[in-house]
């Protein structure tokens, strides 16, 4: 049982403008049999004879056939035309795509539909095409193709803005690794030039030593001659008197122990001397692999770029005040130690408090002799706190207990601090200064803040995700300063909802958020200070912030807030 199939150059042929009435039986003619026609099938679009109508009409696949008297054809024909199918299926090469199944939503050609689908309701395409671009799946159709066409329009135009992006990012490390190298290579060149200077002075003071010997040899030889010269003079004239006061001379100048100094001084001459490599380079050499890390950046970032957002939901408040508190806390300063514990200064209580993030409760506290302000966690369990009435640097040890390890004396009013690089940044007021100084106390550097018209009641600072700025919080101008590690200004971030800033923290992005206590407000500000936004209300007149990318959100802090809060991030 089949269903005839048209080919496409049978529809092409019946195009050609034949009459109905010179037609034969299409199905017998490729038997090779010439009879006439009968009746025209719409839905095969061929002509019959008697013999093929009945077959037609007895069999189920085709019996609901319409069929119509040939003479009708060429009136029917000129308004048909339009609905004939002329897709070729892919399966069958020489057959015409003319059905669909509803079932299997699939289109398909005679031989398709008798190969797999005999027992499915067809649909014979020409018979429900008439009026198909006024149908509501016409009208969607198109409406969701065009929207597909502007999504891909919008997906490659985001790719090439990306692809830009990457190529730009790509340039810009290839420039700084380049550029990281080269002054890699002019440290080392000033270091080797002075070793070698100490090389060279090294020599030249061992040099000097032994000029000294050789000179006192050359006055002993000197001396020596002339007695010897004396004594023989004397004998040989037989001077006696002569003699014996030559002969006492010498006895007196043989007595005089130059020779013997010399020769202990040579003796103290270091003249087998070595170069021995520094173990800090050697060890840094060795172990590093690479001259920095890769990070992503929001900088230069279309904004069809991911980026952190808080969700507008409280996670946590924990209570931090103790029953040993006098006065409501005020919280300056709060710093991730570890995933499962943050530091704080309570500047009312004097104390220095640990609250374990496991259990959400205070863990520990400290009572300190000064005020502290703002706190930071070092390597191997130890945290620096500074204590601006003091001009100190507190440095404790939290492994257990907390322990005072040592102090460093500043000799200025210290406030923000922040550390990297085996280095304490240290804000300083009286003047503005920044004093860079290792673990131990020895300073390394200061930088001064000389813009006297930004640099107003700062008070906090944080270092930029590749450790090349400083971000400034200063309170009393309305901004937010950069400043590179030489104190050149880099950028300044001001905007009439940023009042009075205070804490920072850093985000993974390169972003970071300030607190902002004059209008309790939190503002998120990208790497290069170009943007920057205010997020909406989360805790009244914070003070500082911490991240811990472990809990993936910030623990927030306030003034006479006996709490501190968490959110996560979105």
């Amino acid at each position: 049982m089949e269903v005839s199939g048209r080919k496409l150059s049978d529809i092409q042929d019946r195009d050609s403008g034949t009459s109905a009435d010179d037609h034969h039986c299409d199905p017998c003619m490729t038997e090779g049999q010439y009879i006439d026609s009968f009746k025209y099938c719409s839905e095969c679009q061929e002509f019959l004879c008697r013999n093929c109508v009945r077959f037609h009409q007895k069999t189920k696949m085709l019996k609901t056939h319409q069929l119509v008297d040939k003479g009708d054809v060429s009136s029917r024909r000129s308004c048909q035309t339009a609905d004939i199918c002329t897709e070729i299926c892919s399966i069958h090469e020489n057959e015409i795509v003319m059905f669909f199944c509803p079932k299997h939503v699939e289109l398909g050609c005679p031989e398709c539909v008798n190969l797999d689908h005999a027992k499915c309701n067809v649909v014979y395409i020409p018979d429900k095409c008439e009026d198909i671009t006024k149908s509501d799946e016409y009208r969607e159709t198109i409406e969701k193709l065009a929207e597909k066409s502007k999504e891909i329009e919008d997906v490659t135009e985001k790719a090439t803005i990306t692809d830009n992006e990457i190529n730009t990012s790509d340039e810009k490390v290839v420039e700084a690794i380049t550029k990281y190298r080269a002054e890699i290579n002019d440290r080392f060149d000033a270091i080797q030039k002075q070793s070698l200077a100490d090389a060279d002075k090294m020599k030249s003071a061992c040099k000097q030593k032994v000029k000294h010997v050789l000179d006192a040899c050359t006055r002993a030889s000197s001396i020596i001659k002339q007695l010897q010269s004396s004594l023989e003079k004397n004998e040989a004239a037989k001077q006696t008197g002569q003699l014996f006061i030559a002969l006492k001379e010498a006895k007196s100048k043989l007595q005089i122990e130059e020779m013997k100094n010399a020769e202990k001084s040579l003796e103290n001459v270091k003249s087998n001397y070595t170069f021995v490599r520094d173990k800090d380079i050697e060890d840094i050499l060795s172990r590093k692999k690479y001259l920095g890390k890769l990070y992503e950046s929001s900088e230069g970032q279309s904004s069809s770029r991911r980026s952190v957002s808080l969700r507008s939901r409280s996670i946590q408040d924990i209570k931090i005040r103790t029953k040993s508190d006098r006065l409501k806390c005020d919280i300056k300063s709060i710093a991730v130690l570890t995933d499962e514990r943050v530091a704080l200064t309570d500047r009312e209580n004097l104390k220095l408090k640990i609250v374990d993030l496991q259990r959400n409760t205070l863990a520990e506290d400290k009572e300190l002799d000064s005020y502290p302000w703002d706190v930071t966690g070092l390597s191997n369990d130890q945290i620096a706190v500074s204590l601006p009435d003091k001009q100190e640097i507190l440095i404790l040890t939290a492994a257990k207990r907390l322990t005072v390890s040592h102090r460093i004396e500043i000799k200025r009013r210290c406030y923000g601090i922040t550390h990297y690089n085996d280095s304490l940044y240290v804000l300083c007021r009286d003047p503005y200064t920044i004093v860079v100084l290792d673990i131990q106390g020895n300073v390394k550097s200061t930088i001064p803040l000389t813009h006297r018209d930004l640099f107003k009641d700062s008070t906090y600072l944080i270092s930029s995700q590749d450790r090349r700025l400083l971000y400034i919080s200063n309170h009393g101008s309305d901004s937010v300063v950069a400043i590179t590690l030489r104190g050149e200004v880099h950028a300044v971030y001001q905007d009439k909802d940023l009042r009075g800033p205070l804490g920072m923290v850093l985000l993974d992005d390169g972003s970071f958020l300030a607190c902002c206590g004059i209008n309790s407000s939190i503002y998120s500000i990208s790497a290069d200070l170009k943007r920057g936004k205010k997020i909406e209300h989360f805790i009244n007149k914070p003070k500082s912030l911490c991240y811990s990318p472990g809990r993936n959100g910030i623990y927030a802090c306030s003034s006479s807030c006996d709490q501190i809060r968490f959110f996560s991030f979105h």
